[in-house]
């Protein structure tokens, strides 16, 4: 029993061993020191206090490593310490794995949403896991990196104005052809188009929200108010015959048939409607003629009172499906 438990516990610990061990290669550095081109630091966007960074930078490489950059970099926001990290971000790999020129973003809300017209320090990272000697590169935002709008409105606007005109320099320096540009023209202007959406919706989570005037289709909180409905039409309908003869020819024909609705304007109704079809197929020789004079004979009805709306509508879907049938052919 001893010899048994040994193997058995022999056994887990082989099968440790021979596991496979995932071992990240040693990814190449860019050809040369990656630049941050542009910070761009917006507030209220989406709530008073909130903070929106975005960053405008170069990763430079001829050939790309074997992983995408959301794999390999880590853009990091610090505080004036230099120690406190405040908000963190990935790229995304849309173009060329998302290496060379690329735009990443840092949203904060209000709750942690640093201190305004600082100049923080922001890390670029290389991700241990694939740098055996992982290197950093620290970029510092100044006064002038700072939006000086605080409606949101207006903020909302420059946001998109600033996405237009990143989306319309990536589509040069991304070498996108007009199929693939990131930007499109509609009546009211400049928008992205189906690619650049992808793009900007991966580079900076939450920017339809944020920036809705960059997209061609616009959301908003629509004012409708809601409908009521009544019985006042079909209540017409069957009242507009009261005190006269037809009434009193109507409550004849409930007599006549012993029921409590009007059979005989009903029978009469059909019959016509029916005699209007057969007649169009015997004179045109087609059931089409057929069923649109049917068809108006129904409405005429229906208007006069003769036939009640849900009994029109069943006339209606026979109709229908007769004409589906001509048009799909269903049965060759």
């Amino acid at each position: 029993m001893k010899l048994i438990r040994l193997l058995l516990v022999l056994g887990i610990i082989a099968t440790m061993v021979a596991m496979p061990i995932v071992v990240y290669a040693d990814e190449p550095d860019p050809d040369s020191t990656p630049t941050v081109d542009e910070f761009q630091a917006y507030r209220n966007v989406l709530e008073t206090g909130d903070f929106l960074l975005l960053i405008y930078a170069n990763i430079p490489y001829g050939t790309n490593p074997s992983y995408p950059i959301n794999y390999t970099y880590i853009w990091r926001l610090f505080d004036t310490d230099n120690v406190t990290e405040l908000g963190q971000t990935v790229g995304y790999a849309y173009d060329d794995d998302g290496y060379g020129y690329n735009i990443f973003s840092i949203y904060l809300d209000s709750g942690d949403a640093p201190t305004w017209l600082q100049n923080y320090p922001v890390k670029l990272s290389q991700n241990p896991a694939h740098f055996d000697t992982p290197e950093d590169w620290t970029f510092t935002m100044g006064a002038a990196d700072y939006s000086s709008l605080t409606d949101t409105d207006d903020v909302k606007a420059a946001l998109a104005a600033w996405i237009i005109s990143k989306a319309a320099t990536l589509n040069i320096l991304w070498g996108l052809s007009g199929d693939e540009y990131l930007t499109t023209e509609i009546e009211t202007g400049t928008v992205l188009s189906i690619y650049g959406e992808v793009f900007f919706r991966g580079a900076i989570y939450g920017v339809q929200g944020m920036a809705p005037r960059a997209f061609a289709y616009v959301f908003t909180e629509l004012d409708i108010d809601e409908r009521t409905w009544s019985e006042n039409y079909t209540g017409n309908l069957t009242g507009q015959w009261t005190g006269t003869w037809v009434q009193d020819a109507i409550d004849a024909g409930r007599a006549l048939f012993g029921v409590s609705y009007d059979l005989l304007s009903l029978i009469m109704a059909v019959g016509f409607c029916i005699g209007a079809a057969v007649a169009g197929i015997m004179v045109g020789g087609d059931g089409w003629n057929g069923m649109l004079d049917a068809s108006v004979v129904g409405v005429m009805a229906a208007r006069l009172g003769m036939i009640g709306l849900g009994y029109w509508g069943l006339l209606c879907a026979v109709c229908v499906i007769y004409i589906s049938l001509r048009i799909f052919k269903p049965f060759g």
